[in-house]
């Protein structure tokens, strides 16, 4: 199937979920509208009612919640099938075997059946640790040459980094420096790997994986901000080396 193919596609996809997405919109806003007003009624007659309604909402909130999250895993893979046919390169038969390999840890992971058995068995097809930079990569190769696996393999990767592709891009996480990279992989790690060690030391464990989400809510922070500047960078940069130093030193005594 041809890229341009590939994009039409994509393109329609897109179009169609945002017209259900703006519908949707609609829908909730117009609801609230009418819970505000049965709340200005008397007591007994609206609170049926408005409880009932108040459940559609939320339903739809969440519903809503979902399909932005798709949409934006859309747009994301489209950048990336874009980026990579702007680039045009012909890839060889090693890289490919490297980004299937990769490719296919993601998509053991991406079952929506997930369970702690589930993810013993995945151990078994999973042999590589946490590498949060070559599973992109491996989602951009996808989203170029294998289209229909990219969804699969990016609810994988959400899975594996608590994070999503959108979210990958939206935190700059391609470019932001080593200790973040590294709590993201560790944090992997101890969630889905090396479990003889683990549930030996659980307690380790939880402490490690609250050592990673401070550097990598750090970063989030300080990316989202609007006001930065160099001394905010400099102290987010230091306190996370000196919380990687940490992280690393736990880890050393774990194993």
């Amino acid at each position: 199937m041809s890229q341009a193919h590939h994009t039409k596609d994509g393109n329609e996809a897109s179009h169609d979920l945002t017209k259900r997405l703006q519908a949707l919109e609609v829908v909730v806003q117009q609801s609230s509208k009418v819970l505000q007003a049965l709340e200005k009624l008397p007591l007994g007659t609206h609170r049926a009612v408005s409880e009932e309604l108040r459940e559609l909402i939320e339903k739809a909130k969440k519903a809503t919640e979902g399909m932005r999250a798709t949409l934006e895993q859309q747009k994301s893979l489209e950048n990336r099938r874009q980026r990579n046919s702007d680039q045009g390169h012909e890839i060889s038969d090693e890289y490919r075997k490297e980004m299937q390999f990769y490719a296919s840890g993601l998509e053991v992971f991406s079952s929506l059946e997930y369970s702690e058995r589930n993810r013993r068995l995945a151990n078994y097809h999973v042999v590589h640790e946490g590498d949060i930079k070559k599973d992109e990569e491996a989602i951009c190769y996808l989203a170029q040459h294998e289209t229909h696996r990219s969804e699969k393999a990016s609810e994988g990767f959400k899975l594996l980094y608590d994070i999503s592709i959108s979210e990958y891009d939206n935190f700059q996480i391609a470019t932001a420096p080593h200790e973040v990279i590294n709590a993201l992989n560790k944090k992997s790690d101890m969630n889905h790997f090396h479990y003889s060690v683990t549930q030996r030391k659980p307690q380790l464990k939880n402490y490690v994986i609250s050592i990673c989400d401070s550097i990598i809510n750090r970063w989030k922070t300080y990316i989202s901000s609007s006001t930065k500047d160099g001394l905010m960078a400099e102290n987010m940069h230091n306190q996370n080396r000196n919380q990687n130093r940490c992280l690393e030193t736990e880890i050393n005594e774990m194993f």
